[in-house]
């Protein structure tokens, strides 16, 4: 007769290595120990429905080449410390599939299905395929995702912000980082020498993009971002889908913004600092109708209007493609004076307190902060709340007319931009 036993996941203990050998269906809630850590996938692992996987902080799971861990309407906790984080890679040569998540069931958008924190993951063909996930929200929060042939992908299945949310994650040397998905939420977010960046993300903001074969493909809202050393930093279209590309810092790249020609009345693509690009600041390419795309309101870091237009290709350098307006452009002292430095956000200068707040902020500042200086606050939708020029090291900002919630401040001058997280509880 089968027991329960014989039904539950294929355990194994090496107990000269204290090692646990994973293979087969888990049929029950489970929790992976740190007392038998690494845990070794050697088969396809399935979570069945309504149960909840467990990992404890410091676990290392290592997974054979091709091996897969599937989420079917069921549940995975991987909460770890800074001291302790959580590892997913691969076991000997070959890269592991990755997880899938599968949450088709009622009700939709209610489950946690995935929660995250202070892991690592790498080496897996793709670490997280989120393509049939309807459980949302899915939350990755301080993890940190490498060399993976694509680290995340997520079919355009949940058309509401906030469930795919990855806040502080750390993306470097993947083939792609983010894929497929329109409604990703990406907030103070590191994405370093991968190929392709975030083809995706409905809301990205405070984020730093270096290195990267193409940096952002953007959908939605791109406000407060820091874009450098790229061979192309942003490749957009600009239409219905993709209405917001604000505030961004796009200098030093290849060429800054490459820009399909359909773009209608409806985007706002202001304050944006687009300079110093070795190629083109601005690329406008044929794929349909050639409209007119004003991008007036933005720093192109001179007041020289010909130097602005030189740096643009557009219908006056070639008739094929659509026609960019520029003027007028940004004057101000902060944009003719513009220089990207090496913005390092661990160098911060910058003490938030309390925080969380409730009514008011104390924000300190050094007393030697160089150039004009503004903080601005943005909400989770990367709408800027409240601005104030800094007058003094010290200030004192007024939140009372904020709801609760966490808030994105950012520390502008001609020298640097610098990112704090700022939560409102009441």
């Amino acid at each position: 007769m089968r027991t329960i036993a014989a039904l539950l996941l294929l355990l194994s203990m090496a107990s000269a290595t204290a090692q646990t050998t994973v293979s087969g269906g888990i049929f029950a809630d489970a929790t992976w120990t740190l007392a038998n850590s690494p845990y070794h996938v050697t088969g396809d692992v399935v979570l069945f429905d309504t149960y909840t996987l467990t990992i404890e902080p410091g676990v290392v799971v290592e997974v054979d080449a091709g091996r897969t861990i599937e989420l079917r309407n069921s549940r995975l906790v991987a909460v770890g410390t800074p001291a302790q984080p959580i590892t997913f890679q691969k076991a000997g040569s070959g890269n592991w599939g990755g997880f899938i998540a599968v949450g088709t069931t009622d009700p939709l958008f209610t489950g946690n299905q995935v929660q995250m924190e202070h892991c690592i993951g790498k080496d897996a063909t793709n670490f997280m395929d989120l393509d049939i996930a309807y459980h949302t929200p899915y939350n990755f929060l301080n993890c940190a995702f490498s060399n993976n042939s694509v680290a995340f992908l997520e079919g355009p299945v949940s058309f509401v912000h906030g469930q795919y949310n990855f806040d502080q994650c750390t993306f470097h040397e993947n083939g792609i980082a983010l894929e497929g998905g329109y409604y990703y939420t990406i907030t103070n977010c590191d994405f370093t020498n991968n190929g392709e960046a975030v083809l995706a993300g409905a809301w990205v903001t405070g984020c730093t993009f270096s290195g990267n074969e193409l940096a952002l493909r953007p959908y939605g809202h791109i406000d407060s971002n820091i874009l450098t050393g790229n061979v192309v930093a942003v490749d957009g279209i600009w239409n219905s889908m993709n209405n917001r590309f604000t505030n961004n810092i796009v200098v030093g790249n290849a060429i800054g913004v490459r820009m399909g020609t359909y773009f209608n009345g409806s985007i706002d693509f202001t304050g944006n600092v687009i300079c110093n690009n070795s190629i083109w600041n601005i690329e406008r390419f044929a794929a349909g109708s050639n409209n007119t795309a004003d991008l007036s309101g933005n720093c192109f870091c001179t007041d020289d209007a010909v130097a602005i237009e030189q740096s643009i290709f557009h219908a006056v350098d070639d008739v094929g493609v659509g026609l960019i307006v520029f003027s007028p452009f940004d004057t101000d002292p902060a944009c003719i004076g513009f220089s990207l430095g090496t913005p390092d956000h661990a160098l911060a200068r910058m003490e938030l307190y309390p925080n969380p707040a409730t009514d008011m902020l104390t924000v300190s500042l050094p007393e030697d902060l160089q150039g004009v200086a503004i903080i601005t606050l943005f909400d989770a939708t990367g709408r800027a709340v409240l601005t104030t020029p800094v007058n003094s090291p010290v200030l004192h900002l007024d939140l009372g007319a904020l709801p609760s919630g966490t808030f994105q401040a950012v520390l502008r001058t001609d020298q640097q931009v610098t990112t704090s997280r700022v939560v409102v509880m009441r």
